[in-house]
């Protein structure tokens, strides 16, 4: 990893590694996502400039990862892995967000 970080989120989808945004005390705000390839044992760094952003929660659905608001945060970013570009939703969420947790789950046609 090319940048220390904490309070990130961390996502294993097609086989590597995502690390989003954070914080290093040290330097602030870590707004770098970078992708960790176990097969080459690398780091690369897919977004130098992304979600500014720390204790956020987040998930993936359709290749894109959702980061949802964070500490000081009310804004939803999507990150769409395919294009290696990182936009923010037009809405808001009502309140600051820091330590939620979020999942996505398909359910069967039983409920």
């Amino acid at each position: 990893m090319f940048h220390k970080r904490h309070h990130h989120t961390l996502h294993a989808f097609n086989e590597e590694l995502y690390a989003v945004a954070g914080r290093f005390i040290a330097e602030g705000n870590v707004t770098s996502i970078e992708v960790y390839n176990p097969l080459s044992n690398q780091w690369t760094v897919a977004l130098p400039h992304g979600p500014d952003v720390f204790a956020a929660s987040s998930l993936v659905i359709n290749n894109k990862i959702y980061i949802i608001g964070g500490c000081h945060c009310k804004q939803v970013s999507v990150y769409d892995v395919d294009n290696k570009k990182v936009v923010s939703l037009p809405k808001e969420l009502p309140y600051d967000s820091k330590g939620n947790a979020s999942a996505f789950m398909t359910l069967p046609n039983l409920l």
